[in-house]
């Protein structure tokens, strides 16, 4: 109980990724928790499913910008999303 309400505080806090991120290992390295694997498992493939949608991005930069009369806007927001992402891959990697 003690560990759930912990995860709970830390997992709700958007500030504290690297706490969580922290606690997550500390939580699923521990043979006194409880917790099912695929918790364990939840910030690796959140990682993964940001990494494809990151190379989604970059694939989508590129055609744009191949295309006769390319979109500049449209590519600069494409750029943003994927720089938005790369900075969350790195915030939740560190």
């Amino acid at each position: 109980m003690f560990f759930d309400g912990l995860r709970q505080l830390f997992t709700n806090s958007v500030p504290m990724l690297r706490m969580r991120r922290d606690l997550n290992h500390f939580l699923c390295s521990n043979h006194v928790t409880r917790f099912k694997k695929e918790e364990c498992m939840s910030l690796t493939a959140h990682l993964d499913q940001l990494k494809k949608k990151h190379q989604t991005l970059s694939e989508a930069v590129e055609q744009e910008q191949r295309a006769p009369g390319a979109n500049d806007i449209k590519i600069a927001d494409l750029k943003k999303q994927k720089l938005r992402i790369k900075e969350e891959i790195t915030r939740l990697s560190a």
